[in-house]
């Protein structure tokens, strides 16, 4: 029962890790594209 409550919780943190890094990820990209948008804008002007 231990080892089996032990692996649940060693797959939620996994879960959980993917998730974060996915979301740090995507909040990258995003600034990204934004901060790139805006470079775009200056050189127009």
């Amino acid at each position: 029962m231990r080892m089996q409550l032990a692996t649940s919780s060693t797959r939620a943190l996994i879960i959980f890790y993917n998730h974060t890094l996915f979301l740090l990820v995507s909040i990258e990209t995003i600034s990204n594209k934004t901060n790139r948008q805006e470079k775009f804008r200056t050189l127009l002007t």
